[in-house]
């Protein structure tokens, strides 16, 4: 099994434990704020993620067998989604993050509990996950 399915069901039996709106919300929140931020010099507008309300910033490191994301958001509900989707494509090689669906957010449902806004925010950051895979296969 591929290192994004794994993780896809292993985030989604953490969303799905948390039983309400609610506590997912606060779950986010909480990863925003247990998570460090990134460097003044990564803060650029190269490294910006647009169609996100708020300021989103994604860096990537490593090879094409295996990237790393960081992401860091002025607000912390936008930087604990963004936690949240990198946990699935950390790891990964390049070509499966090209490949690779997101369906089980679409799956829990995520729209009935996050702002238009901030949906467009988490599909531009996949969008910008994805780009950047394919620029390591180029």
């Amino acid at each position: 099994m591929s290192i994004v399915v794994e993780n896809q069901k292993r985030v989604l039996e953490q969303l799905t434990s948390l039983n309400s709106p609610e506590r997912i919300y606060q779950y986010l929140i909480s990863l925003g704020q247990n998570s460090p931020p990134l460097s003044e010099k990564d803060k650029v507008e190269a490294n910006r993620v647009h169609g996100c309300q708020s300021q989103l910033y994604l860096i990537c490191e490593g090879t094409k067998e295996a990237l790393f994301f960081q992401a860091d958001s002025d607000a912390l509900i936008s930087k604990g989604i963004a936690l949240l989707l990198l946990s699935i494509y950390n790891g990964a090689s390049a070509e499966e993050i090209a490949k690779s669906s997101l369906s089980f957010f679409k799956q829990f449902n995520l729209h009935s509990i996050l702002s238009p806004s901030r949906l467009n925010g988490l599909e531009g950051l996949e969008k910008r996950i994805k780009q950047t895979a394919i620029n390591y296969l180029l």
